[in-house]
């Protein structure tokens, strides 16, 4: 059961080019330094939206937001003053290694935990593309659910998934 699910997240990790990260041998090294460029940032903590903003993230840590924050010469700048930006949105109730077909029955008697265990990635890339930093997954066939999470994991510094059994 793992080869698959190990298979299918080879392919994502070449999907999304994390392949030479994890093998060290990334042709030069990042910036440890980021500063996002906001044109409005979502306050959850005030309730109010703010407008030009830059965000300077130090590794994985946020150090500064704020509008007169000074961008050291060796941070990498990603330019986001187009857009809106929030923070990691967190679903609760997820089954996140299957879609439901709309053949209710086809996909409880023909589709295997193998079949799941194939596209689980896709759909925990199209929730993270979606905004959602953080799942709770509330159950799966064949624990391809802790099969998903345990591949995931070693790109997380932090837990991202959870499981509820």
């Amino acid at each position: 059961m793992r080869i698959p699910v190990f298979a299918a997240f080879l392919l994502l990790l070449q999907y999304t080019g994390y392949t030479q990260e994890l093998a060290g041998i990334a042709a030069k090294p990042s910036p440890t330094v980021k500063a996002i460029k906001a044109g409005r940032l979502l306050d959850t903590e005030h309730g109010t939206v703010l407008e030009n903003v830059v965000i300077l993230v130090d590794h994985d840590t946020i150090k500064a937001v704020g509008k007169n924050i000074p961008i050291p010469d060796s941070a990498q700048v990603i330019d986001l003053s187009q857009a809106t930006v929030l923070p990691g949105l967190i679903d609760c109730h997820t089954h996140i290694t299957a879609q439901p077909t709309g053949d209710y029955y086809g996909d409880i008697f023909r589709r295997t935990a193998i079949d799941d265990a194939v596209t689980a990635h896709v759909y925990a890339l199209r929730t993270l593309m979606a905004g959602f930093t953080s799942c709770r997954d509330v159950g799966a066939r064949g624990l391809v659910d802790v099969a998903l999470r345990d591949a995931i994991a070693p790109l997380c510094r932090h837990p991202v998934y959870w499981l509820y059994r």
